[in-house]
């Protein structure tokens, strides 16, 4: 008695057309949500960096009881502050024990901490300052600066705001862009 067995290797055309069918819709849904989610992971690491560089430049101040500024990048030089009229914190910042010559500007006799490149941070930042002065109490010189964090996406209807009140304590916070 002979046994005819028929078994099957491998797979169908249909059910690999089937199959790649399914993966490409399922794809087609699944890659806009990883795109925001990507894009809202830079945005939120930009804007922790401004913060976490605030932190620092009060901490710094408190710890050797002088000033110590962190201001928006000029676009003459890696050393430079921006003047307050063409500030761009958009190009980076500079920490910088501000202990000679005018606030806000890097002098002769002031020491750079660190410089935060552009590359680093996140795509818009518009402050209403070009610099924050932290006084060796913690306290900043002015009564509060406002930084806006990628204002031109409002894609998920809300930016962020970090808020720095004369108290010294930054705040990251979420604004409705309709607002």
């Amino acid at each position: 008695m002979t046994h005819n067995i028929n078994t099957q290797n491998g797979f169908t055309f249909f059910e690999v057309l089937v199959t790649l069918l399914i993966v490409g819709i399922v794809s087609g849904f699944g890659a806009p949500a990883l795109a925001t989610m990507l894009n809202n992971g830079q945005d939120a690491a930009g804007s922790h960096e401004l913060q976490h560089s605030l932190d620092i430049a009060r901490n710094e101040a408190v710890y050797q009881g002088i000033p110590v500024t962190v201001c928006a990048l000029g676009d003459a030089s890696e050393n430079a502050c921006a003047n307050d009229k063409d500030a761009s914190w958009n190009r980076g910042w500079i920490i910088f024990h501000d202990r000679a010559g005018k606030t806000g500007q890097v002098d002769e006799g002031d020491q750079i901490l660190t410089v935060i490149p552009a590359g680093e941070i996140a795509k818009d930042i518009i402050g209403d300052k070009a610099h924050v002065t932290f006084e060796p109490n913690g306290r900043i010189q002015h009564r509060s600066v406002t930084f806006k964090l990628d204002t031109t996406d409002c894609s998920a209807e809300h930016s962020k705001t970090l808020w720095v009140p004369r108290s010294g304590a930054a705040r990251l916070e979420d604004v409705n862009c309709n607002a």
